[in-house]
């Protein structure tokens, strides 16, 4: 990462409404070194939790994204099964392999469609934690005093072209109480609405965008972009010319043609604990809503898993795993250590 990307994220970290405890940055700091430095030597068991959890609130979503990795899954008859209430996420703060420090970002599904989310934000912040959620915007403008007044420190809000009118009426509403990442899939379709990307983002002032490439499935026709699809360092040196001095860009590294000697990259078996309402696991974000399991109280069947284990075992021997083909984080490094 470079002086000038830290500088700019120093920059938006100064915005956010977060405790100025040395002791907690230190311990953050130091999950962070760790676990970068267990991906690095690709160690199949970790000492501690990483400090970036990430807690899947509902199966409920208000969109139906034909390219969501959650494409056929999400809304199902019995839903209530799968909502996380306050009570079982203070007892997974509790739980043995949860971090006590860092990050908790609030997913989905939809996480404003959980009645809850706000009384777990507050749960959060008393906490100390940093918080985070990943939504579509559709609800904003109903929710957003409750988000005012949560305080959430960074809202990483999807950008789709057909919901800009009902996203920008609720945008004004939120004032400068939230940093807003805006976050964008690439696919060799969707590449060409770039310009009206950032074009939304300055506009709305928005600090961060983050670009991400796209994973391929059955249900849609969208196709991942290759670097060899297009002048990657051409396009970033044109947006960041343009809008770099008011906006942070972080692009997922695009993937080269697979090839069969190619070094894995991908940090996530590592630097994120998943978690459902019943305090089971899931090795990443992309795999399916059913491979959620084991217990999160103890750390052989959580962080250390058997699945995990392997999984991490087999990237250290450069093996694909079978659930992550496809994936174009596989050899590709994450924005935020590019």
């Amino acid at each position: 990462m470079t002086p000038r990307k830290l500088m700019a994220y120093f920059k938006i970290f100064r915005r956010m409404d977060y405790p100025l405890n040395p002791v907690i940055y230190l311990k953050i700091i130091f999950g962070l070194l760790y676990v970068r430095w267990s991906h690095i030597r690709r160690s199949s068991r970790l000492r501690f939790s990483p400090p970036n959890l990430v807690l899947l609130l509902t199966s409920r979503c208000n969109k139906d994204c034909a390219f969501c990795h959650y494409e056929g899954e999400l809304n199902p008859d019995q839903w209530q099964k799968d909502e996380m209430n306050l009570s079982q996420f203070t007892q997974i703060l509790e739980a043995s392999s949860a971090p006590k420090v860092g990050r908790i970002c609030f997913y989905g599904g939809e996480p404003l469609m959980n009645r809850d989310l706000f009384l777990m934000l507050a749960e959060a912040k008393k906490r100390k934690f940093f918080t985070s959620i990943i939504t579509n915007g559709l609800m904003i403008e109903k929710y957003y005093r409750e988000l005012q007044q949560a305080p959430l420190d960074l809202m990483t809000l999807s950008y789709y072209p057909e919901d800009l009118e009902k996203i920008e009426r609720g945008l004004p509403l939120l004032g400068n109480s939230t940093v807003i990442n805006l976050s964008f899939i690439v696919s060799q379709n969707r590449i060409k609405q770039l310009d009206e990307v950032f074009a939304f983002a300055e506009k709305h002032s928005i600090a961060m965008v983050t670009i991400e490439n796209i994973r391929e499935n059955q249900a849609s026709n969208e196709k991942t972009l290759y670097r060899e699809d297009l002048n990657l360092k051409e396009l970033k040196d044109k947006y960041q010319s343009r809008y770099g001095k008011n906006i942070l860009i972080r692009w997922s590294d695009f993937n080269s043609k697979p090839k069969s000697a190619a070094k894995i990259q991908c940090p996530d078996f590592w630097d994120t604990v998943l978690v459902n309402n019943k305090g089971q696991t899931s090795p990443c974000c992309q795999y399916p809503l059913g491979d959620y399991s084991g217990d999160l109280t103890q750390t052989n069947l959580s962080i250390n898993s058997s699945e995990l284990v392997e999984l991490r075992e087999n990237m250290r021997q450069n093996i694909i795993p079978p659930k992550c083909q496809g994936c174009h984080y596989l050899y590709a490094k994450d924005p935020l250590y590019s």
